[in-house]
This record gives C-alpha cells, sequence and structure tokens, in this order.
C-alpha cells in the first residue's frame, strides 16, 4: 500500500528535480506502472478494495463437504479422513504420529533429541 509520504517523494521526484520515471522506480523500489499511476493520477493515497465474492474454483465442487466437515469438527465429531478420500477425488494425508493412524500393539515412546540428531528436530548448525 502506498502511502502519502511515498507519493509525495515520487511527484517531488518527477516534477521538480525532473527525474526519469526509470530512475525513481530505481531508487525508490517501485514498479514503473506504479510511478506512472502516481503522476498521471491527483489522487493522495491509494487502497486495495477487498471482494465482496471471493471465487473459489478449485474447491467449488466440494464446498458443500467441507462446511459439514467443518461444521461436525465444531461439533466435536472426529473423523480419519472426512470420507474425502472415498471416490470423490481429494486425497487427504494424515500424519503418521496421529493415534488414529498407529498400528494396534505395544505404544511407543517418542524418540528422544539424543537419538533423532540436530539434523530432525528442524535445529541447524550455522
Amino acid at each position: 500500500m502506498l502511502v502519502v509520504e511515498t507519493i509525495g517523494k515520487v511527484r517531488t521526484d518527477y516534477f521538480v528535480k525532473k527525474k526519469a520515471i526509470k530512475e525513481i522506480a530505481r531508487d525508490r523500489k517501485l514498479s514503473r506502472n506504479t510511478i506512472r499511476k502516481i503522476i498521471r493520477s491527483g489522487a493522495t493515497e491509494f487502497r486495495y478494495t477487498p471482494r465482496k465474492h471471493q471465487p473459489m474454483p478449485q474447491l467449488e465442487s466440494h464446498k458443500d463437504r467441507l462446511e459439514t466437515l467443518l461444521k461436525q469438527d465444531a461439533e466435536g465429531h472426529r473423523q480419519l479422513d472426512g470420507g474425502l478420500s472415498s471416490g470423490s477425488g481429494v486425497m487427504v494425508q494424515t500424519p503418521r504420529c496421529c493415534p488414529i493412524t498407529r498400528p494396534s500393539g505395544r505404544r511407543q515412546r517418542p524418540p528422544s533429541p539424543e537419538r533423532l540428531g540436530p539434523g530432525r528436530l528442524g535445529i541447524r548448525r550455522l
């Protein structure tokens, strides 16, 4: 978002200091189209107007099912994959550490940091 100060500096560079649009864009780290927009318009501030309706072309066919699953989740129901992977074309991946996906039998202890080493816990040496 452009603030009034930036717009003022761009106009000063262009009208008073007679700098080229390309030079202003390089100095101010703005695109040339933004510089042109500032110079040609008399506006002192530019705002983004959010959309009233956000299109979801990829999720549109699954929208009803997703809303149902979200309601069930809010109510406390828990399903492994929500029935999404059963032929509807959506792949849901569950983590291996989840108690639902753990094979029955002896419960395993979580690995100690000493056994894993520094690279497996997201710790990196500088």
